[in-house]
C-alpha cells in the first residue's frame, strides 16, 4: 500500500472519525472507536477504486523519504485545516446503543494489516500534534460565541420598549439625555459596588447621559429582599431613589431588607407606607420584568454590559464603558444603542413609554 493510500485513507478517518476520536481522547478519556475509523475508511476507498491502483515503482530511498515526508505534510496540512473549518466534528456524541459493524475490509480491498497502519498513522499524527485539538476547540467557541452575540443583539431590539421604557425603572442623569445607559445590578454584587464608581464618574463627565436601572436580585434572599424595598422606594418616593441607591449600593457587609428598611428610614422615608407599598403587585411585577430581560438577553449575573452589538459581561472598568458609549452617540440619528452595568444599554431618545406585559420568566 502505497504513501499516498495510507494518507489519504487517514485524512478519512479522521474527516468522519477523528471527531470522535479527539473528543475522546480530550474530552471524556475514552479510546478512539476502531469500527467507526474502519467502516468510514472502506466506504470511501469503495467510492474510490482509483486510489486502490497498483503504486507507482518505488523511487531511489533518498527521493522515496522526501516524497513521503511531502505527502505526511500535506496529509497535516488538510487534516489541521479541514478541523479548524468544521469544529463541530469535535463535539462528543451519545455513542450507539448498538455498535455500527465495519464493513468487511475485503469490500474496500484493504487488509487488515492496512486499516492499522491507517489508525497507527491517525494516532501518531494527532498525540504528535495535539495542538489541532486546541485549535479546532478554539474555533468552535467562537462560532458559538458568535452565534450568541446575534441572538443578544436581536433580543435587545425585539424588547426595546420594555429595556428603554419600562415605568418599572429608575432614571438617572439627564431624563432627556441623548444616550441612554440601562444597568441590571444586583446590591449584593460586589463587582457592581466596584462599578458603581464607574457610573458616577460617566454621570459627572458627561451631562447628556441618562441611566436607567434595572433591578437584578441574583444572589440569595437578601438581594430579592432589598430590591423589593427599593422598588417601594420608587412608588412612595421616586424623588429619594437615586439617593437611595448610592446609599446602599455604597453599603458595606450583606444587604437584605432590614438593612434595605432602616436606610430608607435615614433617608426620611415613611416606614408605614414603604410596607405597604412592597405587598402590592408592582413589586413582584418589577422583579419579574427584569428577570424576563435579563433571560431573553442571556444575561447569567451582574455585573453585565451590554450593547446594541454585544454582551459584556463583569466590571469591565470606566475605559472600556466611556469607549463603548462614544459609537452610541454617533449613531444617535439611526436609534443605536448601548447597555452597561449590572447589565447597562445606552439608547438614542426612546419612543413614547409603552408598558411591557409582564410574565413569569425562566428560570435562570
Amino acid at each position: 500500500m502505497s504513501m499516498k493510500t495510507i494518507g489519504l485513507a487517514a485524512i478519512v478517518a479522521v474527516v468522519f472519525g477523528a471527531g470522535g476520536y479527539l473528543a475522546g481522547v480530550e474530552i471524556a478519556g475514552r479510546g478512539p472507536s476502531a469500527a467507526v475509523a474502519e467502516k468510514a475508511v472502506a466506504e470511501y476507498l469503495a467510492a474510490n477504486p482509483a486510489l486502490l491502483k497498483p503504486a507507482e515503482p518505488a523511487p531511489a530511498p533518498a527521493a522515496d523519504a522526501a516524497s513521503a515526508d511531502a505527502e505526511i505534510a500535506k496529509v497535516e496540512g488538510i487534516v489541521r485545516t479541514f478541523l479548524a473549518a468544521n469544529p463541530d466534528l469535535l463535539k462528543s456524541a451519545e455513542p450507539a446503543a448498538t455498535p455500527v459493524p465495519a464493513a468487511p475490509a475485503a469490500d474496500a480491498g484493504l487488509s487488515n494489516a492496512q486499516i492499522t497502519e491507517v489508525e497507527g498513522i491517525v494516532r501518531t499524527y494527532l498525540v504528535a500534534n495535539p495542538e489541532i485539538i486546541r485549535d479546532a476547540m478554539m474555533e468552535l467557541q467562537r462560532k458559538q460565541d458568535e452565534a450568541e452575540r446575534a441572538d443578544q443583539v436581536k433580543a435587545i431590539a425585539d424588547n426595546r420598549d420594555a429595556l428603554f421604557n419600562s415605568a418599572r425603572q429608575v432614571v438617572l442623569g439627564n431624563p432627556k439625555g441623548d444616550v441612554t445607559l440601562i444597568e441590571f445590578f444586583d446590591y449584593n454584587c460586589g463587582y457592581c459596588k466596584r462599578a458603581h464608581a464607574d457610573m458616577l464618574q460617566l454621570l459627572d463627565e458627561d451631562k447628556d447621559l441618562r441611566i436607567v436601572l434595572k433591578e437584578f436580585p441574583v444572589l440569595g434572599e437578601g438581594s430579592v429582599q432589598a430590591a423589593q424595598v427599593s422598588i417601594a422606594v420608587r412608588l412612595v418616593a421616586p424623588e429619594k431613589s437615586a439617593e437611595f441607591f448610592n446609599a446602599l449600593l455604597d453599603e458595606k457587609g450583606q444587604i437584605n431588607g432590614a438593612k434595605a428598611l432602616a436606610l430608607a428610614e435615614e433617608l426620611g422615608i415613611d416606614r408605614a407606607k414603604l410596607d405597604e407599598a412592597m405587598k402590592t403587585d408592582e413589586v413582584k411585577a418589577t422583579i419579574e420584568e427584569s428577570y424576563d430581560l435579563a433571560n431573553k438577553l442571556s444575561l447569567t449575573g451582574t455585573p453585565s454590559y451590554v450593547t446594541a452589538q454585544e454582551v459584556v459581561v463583569g466590571a469591565v472598568g470606566y475605559d472600556a464603558l466611556k469607549e463603548k458609549r462614544a459609537p452610541a452617540r454617533a449613531a444617535w440619528a439611526t436609534t443605536s444603542c448601548w447597555v452597561a452595568g449590572g447589565a447597562a444599554s445606552l439608547l438614542a431618545p426612546p419612543p413614547a413609554p409603552k408598558r411591557a406585559s409582564p410574565r413569569r420568566p425562566d428560570p435562570l
